[in-house]
């Protein structure tokens, strides 16, 4: 898995504040860099699932995958309504998987995190995006384990042994 991930969010801000008349009032911003997290979180979580996580992409094998992921979109921001608010999360990863065997896969990932709340604190804006993450990493090591299944090995070629005797047989 290469990491980090690459980073295409049009804004770095990781999200925003609103005032009652639902105006930006401030910006939310991560306490680290999104294609850093993601990309340790994914790999984590893969190898929580049983795959063996490489650092460096030339320790692959032949039918090894290799992911190179880009965060596309990671944005919290408050839907307020009369008597009801929310935070909601969007976050969208674009992933791609190879192998030197020749597969080239590609994938966009996108999910939506929501949190009801009351008071519109930090805590429900943080729970909004754990929400969000917690499916994306969740949809991620789903597609990978079910795109892992139809890559067949690369079958093993056996040592070279003593060459075979030659046996005649008569008519």
């Amino acid at each position: 898995m290469v990491r980090p991930f690459g980073d295409r969010r049009s804004a770095r801000r990781c999200g925003m504040k609103k005032n009652g008349y639902n105006a930006d009032t401030a910006n939310v911003l991560c306490s680290s860099a999104p294609n850093f997290s993601l990309g340790d979180l994914v790999a984590s979580e893969l190898s929580a699932a049983g795959f063996k996580v490489l650092s460096n992409p030339n320790q692959a094998g032949p039918s090894t995958i290799v992911l190179v992921g880009t965060v596309e979109q990671l944005f919290v921001e408050p839907k307020l309504n009369y008597f009801t608010s929310s935070f909601e999360t969007d976050v969208a990863l674009k992933l791609s998987a190879r192998t030197a065997t020749g597969l080239l896969a590609e994938r966009r990932f996108y999910v939506k995190g929501e949190e009801a709340t009351v008071f519109a604190s930090e805590q429900d804006m943080q729970k909004s995006l754990d929400s969000g993450v917690r499916q994306l990493v969740t949809s991620v090591v789903g597609a990978v384990a079910n795109l892992a299944d139809e890559v067949p090995p690369v079958p093993r070629v056996p040592p070279p042994g003593p060459p075979a005797e030659r046996q005649e047989v008569a008519p």
